[in-house]
């Protein structure tokens, strides 16, 4: 019978390392069975685990994202990692072929799991390879760990009927070793890789990483990742991140997709937990108010009245938002009933370029400080939701208004009037030491802006804006005189669209998003297009914008990000869709 052979690897510093050994391995041909899955020969305990899809899938997509990224700026540097990596392996990784000339099968996948224990300070790790040539893998592997990883020790370490080969460097702890075991070359960092190994060879199925549910369900959930990535609630990385442990599992999935990139991650939440996002999530009950068309648009689908308390878990915003209440009290209002318990689910916010933005100017670096200086002179915003109680919400905004002056701002009471459709508008303006602050009010339309009657059913916008003009203006010109524009509501596109322009699968989930965030940097490319050339300032200023313009806004103005939180089953569930855009027919960036 043939034995198999085992060989222990150096961790590796690199992420591309990491990389280069998932794109390296297929079933050997050790006498035994080829296991089903890699994770059958990983333990069922672990701190992180890692599944990838077939490698040779894996190997071509990573070469078609790294043609793409080479396309925006900085994205070059993600290729020539990949191609000195490949030089420095021997073997290309990202062809199919190049898969097969490492001794992996291009049509499995690998597996990662993180053990708590390892040598020193080091967690232990052990990882599972599918073969297609148990000699290459070999051979591939020894040279990376002996001239490459730094482990010039190399010893035999036979197990009962499994032969391991052990590396290590003289007077340290750090040991890796390999074996070929049920078709897949295994590898493992420990103070004792052979019985980790050992370990392997006699692990049944259904005690393996392979039988876990958590791995199992985000498969399914995540819809088959090219790499999945699981984390255990002991996870100490996001503990020193968070400052305290994460309150349940969450899985990870990286899907290269034909235009970009694609993250989702779901997280497990304890029930009590799960019943405050529930509670928080709530559908917009009235969408009648589009944002503008800017280069960020932001969503929310959530009840107003649940802020206060989802705000206060924040421990540097408990005592500003105390403040605040206790100044709604001292000016008659209530700031949980007249604000927030007074408005209707559902919120949107907008923010693009000024077409007066003075670019030299905003390349100042006094221009970052805003407590000094207004972004409005660059940029504006428009935030928009409905007031289920439009008194109350007056009430509190004059309250809001007294309150401010605390802070440093000055709001005066700028609008109190019918508007030109008929409806009423009560407006405050803000000022700070740095110059223009937000305006904010409530407008009731009496008939929208094409001149037909509000039905009854039309509710009070609750707005704040910067740097624009007048608020039946900037809904004139963004709602183009639509039929019915401040009465019929208007639906958000469906999660698919919104996430992958109708391409991949949607995240399986069980209501709508909670958060929905988009960046276009075409449209940003496109306002920087309609700027005069006084925009770019003067003197120095002018080479500076320019070329920040030119080097870095055009080259990325194909870009496109969205993004979008919802509940989920057995918790949150979050999206990262990057997308680089197809070049205009005419050969332009």
């Amino acid at each position: 019978m043939k034995t198999t052979s085992v060989t222990l690897l150096h961790p590796g510093r690199s992420p591309l390392l990491w990389l280069a050994l998932l794109v390296t391995a297929s079933c050997g041909r050790c006498g035994a069975p080829a296991a089903k899955d890699a994770a059958e020969l990983l333990p069922a305990q672990w701190t992180y685990a890692l599944a990838t899809g077939p490698l040779g899938q894996l190997a071509v997509r990573l070469g078609a994202t790294s043609q793409l990224a080479a396309q925006i700026p900085g994205g070059e540097a993600l290729g020539d990692n990949v191609r000195a990596l490949s030089t420095q392996l021997g073997f290309d990784l990202t062809t199919r072929e190049g898969v097969l000339q490492s001794g992996l099968d291009p049509d499995r996948g690998a597996a990662v799991a993180l053990l708590e224990t390892g040598a020193g300070n080091k967690p232990a790790w052990i990882a599972a390879f599918p073969l297609s040539s148990d000699e290459t893998f070999a051979q591939h592997l020894e040279t990376t760990l002996a001239s490459r990883a730094g482990y010039p020790v190399r010893t035999d370490e036979p197990r009962a009927n499994l032969h391991c080969v052990v590396f290590s460097r003289t007077g340290t702890a750090e040991r890796i070793g390999y074996a070929i075991i049920h078709g897949y070359g295994v590898v493992t960092f420990s103070p004792d890789p052979a019985a980790l190994l050992a370990e392997a060879v006699a692990r049944a199925p259904e005690k393996s990483l392979a039988a876990n549910p958590r791995l199992i369900h985000a498969r399914t959930e995540l819809e088959h990742p090219d790499v999945l990535l699981l984390s255990t609630s002991a996870n100490p990385l996001l503990a020193r991140l968070i400052g305290r442990l994460p309150p349940g599992d969450s899985a990870l999935g990286l899907s290269l997709m034909p235009d970009g990139v694609q993250v989702r991650v779901t997280q497990d939440l304890p029930e009590a937990r799960r019943g405050e996002l529930r509670a928080l999530f709530a559908p917009p009950e009235h969408d009648a108010f589009q944002t503008p068309l800017g280069p960020l648009q932001v969503r929310v689908n959530g009840a107003p009245a649940k802020v206060p308390a989802l705000l206060a878990q924040f421990p540097l915003l408990r005592e500003p938002l105390a403040n605040l209440r206790a100044a709604f009290v001292k000016n008659g209002a209530d700031l949980d009933r007249d604000l927030f318990g007074a408005l209707s689910p559902g919120a949107a916010l907008s923010v693009e370029l000024s077409p007066t933005a003075n670019l030299g100017r905003a390349l100042d670096p006094s221009a970052m400080d805003l407590r000094n200086h207004s972004p409005f002179d660059v940029i504006h915003l428009y935030a928009v939701a409905a007031a289920r109680d439009p008194e109350a919400v007056r009430k509190g905004f004059a309250a809001l208004a007294q309150a401010l002056p605390a802070v440093g701002v000055t709001a005066v009471r700028s609008a109190e009037k019918k508007s030109a459709s008929g409806g009423t508008l009560d407006e405050w303006t803000t000022t700070y030491p740095g110059g223009e602050g937000v305006r904010f009010g409530i407008f009731v339309p009496g008939r929208d802006l094409c001149g037909q009657s509000a039905p009854a059913r039309t509710q009070a916008l609750v707005y704040a804006i910067g740097g624009v003009g007048s608020l039946e203006n900037v809904l004139a010109s963004r709602l183009n005189c639509a039929p019915a524009a401040l009465s019929e509501p208007v639906r958000t596109k469906a999660p698919a669209q919104l996430l992958d322009g109708g391409h991949g699968p949607p995240l399986e989930v069980t209501s709508e998003p909670l958060l929905q965030v988009q960046l276009d940097l075409g449209a940003l490319a496109s306002s920087l297009g309609k700027l005069p050339d006084t925009a770019y300032g003067s003197g120095p200023q002018v080479f500076v914008a320019r070329s920040l313009v030119s080097q870095i806004v055009v080259p990325m103005q194909r870009l496109r990000a969205s993004a979008e939180v919802r509940p989920a089953e057995r918790g949150l569930a979050a999206s990262l869709r990057l997308r680089v855009m197809s070049p205009p027919a005419n050969g332009a960036p």
